[in-house]
């Protein structure tokens, strides 16, 4: 996970765009699919001007819960800090393969 943070990281600063809203998104993209998914995951994002899609691929079959904020639960917001950061999201499914979750957000100029 931290790998590729720091590589999104880095490609965004050399764009000079803000990487701080993205990295957590990421973060918990791939801690979600590692955590749920199995032992690894597959991490893609496509930077289009100011816009950056986002995907997290994992072996795991469709089926996310976001928790709400107000939920007495410790963790499991991942989610939900997802979809106050991203303009949108959501699954594809990949059949036997499992599924990628994506996410399409604002990037801003550092």
């Amino acid at each position: 996970m931290r790998s590729a943070r720091h590589r999104l990281h880095g490609h965004l600063t050399a764009h000079g765009l803000d990487p701080d809203d993205a990295c957590l998104v990421l973060s918990e993209l791939v801690g979600n699919a590692l955590l749920h998914g199995g032992d690894s995951a597959a991490v893609a994002w496509r930077l289009d001007g100011d816009r950056l899609h986002i995907g997290v691929a994992d072996g795991a079959a469709l089926g996310l819960t976001v928790l709400q904020q107000h939920c007495a639960r410790d963790g499991g917001r991942g989610l939900f800090l997802v979809d106050l950061l991203a303009e949108e999201w959501g699954v594809r499914p990949l059949g036997d393969a499992g599924k990628e979750v994506w996410c399409r957000l604002a990037v801003r100029a550092a």
